[in-house]
């Protein structure tokens, strides 16, 4: 029995640094980019935000885990600070439409190569 391909999907994670405002908070953002073959044959694309890494605080890195990373968070919010809300401006628009076009391309004949 031969194997067929049903579908094709490529997926590619962007890290990319921020710095919240003047705060001295920085951190790096990590974006997955899923391009895939849509139903009408023509490439897709989802980008989802899916973690933090390398916090620090005034140059000081507040820990590796997700706890090092919820404690500090929650010690932010208790000074009324919207630490998410905060992430997600620096993150707007961090991943460019014509990043995503380069993306497209490069791997357009990996996706949509008929003889994968």
């Amino acid at each position: 029995m031969k194997s067929e391909i049903e579908s094709k999907f490529l997926m590619i994670n962007l890290r990319n640094p921020i710095t919240i405002g003047d705060s001295g908070i920085r951190m790096d953002v990590i974006h997955q980019i899923s391009l895939f073959e849509n139903n009408n044959g023509e490439m897709g694309c989802d980008v989802e935000f899916v973690d933090i890494q390398n916090v620090k605080f005034l140059g000081i890195p507040i820990g590796n885990t997700y706890n090092d990373f919820k404690n500090f968070k929650n010690k932010i919010q208790e000074l009324g600070i919207d630490i998410d809300q905060l992430i997600d401006n620096e993150c707007e628009g961090i991943i460019s439409s014509d990043q995503i076009i380069k993306l497209k391309l490069k791997y357009k004949d990996v996706i949509l190569n008929k003889d994968i």
